[in-house]
């Protein structure tokens, strides 16, 4: 079983890119006092993935196309990397308090990175 991180990377970049955005947003709440601050925050993430999609990814995928989605096929071990993180999401739901949403977010973004990097090539 090979843990390709590269792929794992790669395929996740808008979660992570999400990911700093909440706790962005979460953190500076209550220091920032701009009325659309979220809205600033979404299209700054959106613009980032935008640049980071055309003038990184789409030519490495070109390049590589071992690292396209299409040619990779989910692992046993990482659908059940899946279910496990994504019971232990519901789980945090189910009992943490409502602000503890980039937490939840960082369980989501962890578990499709683990499930993405034992991802096996066909």
């Amino acid at each position: 079983m090979n843990f390709n991180w590269k792929y794992g990377l790669i395929n996740n970049i808008p979660f992570l890119f999400l990911l700093i955005a909440l706790y962005l947003q979460h953190s500076f709440t209550q220091i920032i006092e701009i009325p659309h601050y979220l809205l600033f925050l979404i299209s700054l993430v959106v613009g980032l993935y935008l640049l980071y999609y055309f003038s990184w990814e789409r030519p490495f995928i070109r390049k590589h196309p071992e690292y396209k989605s299409s040619n990779r096929k989910i692992s046993r071990l990482g659908w059940t990397i899946t279910a496990i993180g994504l019971g232990l999401m519901l789980v945090l739901i189910g009992f943490s308090d409502p602000n503890s949403y980039p937490f939840i977010w960082s369980v989501l973004t962890l578990t499709l990175f683990v499930r993405d990097s034992l991802s096996l090539q066909i």
